[in-house]
């Protein structure tokens, strides 16, 4: 996009706002990727791994309890933060799989990307007080200043929550929808599952993104679960598989006990090798295990080192 003056002539405006958009959209995504490399978590030697655990496992049960609060409209709007893979989205949707099962709320939810309409359409579908929307790894809403809008709109702590559209009128229109109205008034509840720490991010303050992240945490319940060290998401990757599997009496996903225990040992002695941390790790290295037996070890030292 060329710097200068806007043009004159309407049809070039357009073009040139909108590549204004794109080229603000990148700047944003950029500042977001260089502030995580900047993020340096240090662990705690004084805190032993029975430490970590119930100190995650307290979070877990806040989280549960704010997750519950938005199916009787306690809570308006939660932000959970943390590692992927470890259990969020599984504990928040089995919440709100019990809750439409007893009759008391409708919900939806979202993965991935979301387009500022398509939000908008969204909360217009789940306006009533007894909905729950959850947009789960969703993050590229925020770095967007519509859906942005949009969502301060829908968290707003007044009593009476309108949210507007005021932009191209044809994109309000489509078969799943109807013709959704330029305005309407919401009551629903809303959950963010992220693994950005909007916290450390304001804390640095360094991006044109940290007013809106700001906005939202003052308007949501925003949890952080503290998973961001090796030594927490090892003991807590033990902590849940561990559970699971002496609730099943067998090993995990088709494995002997014994060889879940020593998939476990291989993810805490190289945690800082693996490229990823989480449930799914352990998943991946079953299946290393009933594919080549003893020899497991060579294939994820293979696919799963940095």
């Amino acid at each position: 996009m060329k710097k200068g003056r806007p043009p004159k002539d309407p049809s070039k405006l357009a073009i040139y706002l909108a590549e204004k958009a794109e080229a603000h959209k990148a700047q944003v995504k950029e500042d977001i990727v260089e502030l995580n490399k900047s993020i340096i978590y240090t662990d705690n030697p004084n805190e032993t791994e029975e430490d970590v655990v119930l100190r995650i496992r307290e979070r877990f049960e806040i989280m549960w309890k704010c997750a519950h609060g938005t199916t009787t409209g306690a809570v308006r709007s939660l932000i959970v933060s943390g590692a992927g893979g470890v259990g969020k989205t599984y504990t928040i949707e089995d919440i709100l799989s019990s809750a439409y099962t007893n009759a008391e709320i409708k919900s939806e939810v979202v993965h991935g990307v979301l387009t500022p309409v398509n939000l908008y359409k969204l909360l217009y579908r789940n306006r009533f007080a007894n909905n729950v929307v959850v947009l789960d790894d969703a993050d590229s809403i925020f770095n967007d200043d519509q859906a942005l809008s949009v969502l301060k709109a829908a968290l707003d702590s007044g009593t009476k929550r309108k949210i507007s559209w005021l932009a191209e009128g044809k994109s309000l229109k489509n078969q799943k929808d109807g013709e959704v109205p330029t305005d309407f008034m919401y009551e629903g509840s809303m959950i963010f599952i992220t693994n950005l720490d909007f916290q450390k991010l304001v804390d640095m303050g360094k991006s044109k993104h940290v007013p809106h992240m700001q906005a939202l945490m003052t308007r949501a319940i925003y949890i952080d679960l503290k998973l961001h060290t090796v030594k927490d998401l090892t003991a807590w990757i033990r902590h849940i598989v561990t559970k699971e599997c002496k609730v099943k009496g067998t090993g995990w996903d088709g494995i002997s006990v014994e060889q879940t225990n020593e998939i476990l040992d291989f993810i805490a002695e190289n945690g800082n090798k693996l490229r990823n941390l989480s449930i799914r790790t352990v998943t991946k290295m079953a299946a290393f295990v009933k594919m080549v037996g003893a020899d497991w070890k060579t294939m994820a030292e293979t696919t799963e080192f940095r």
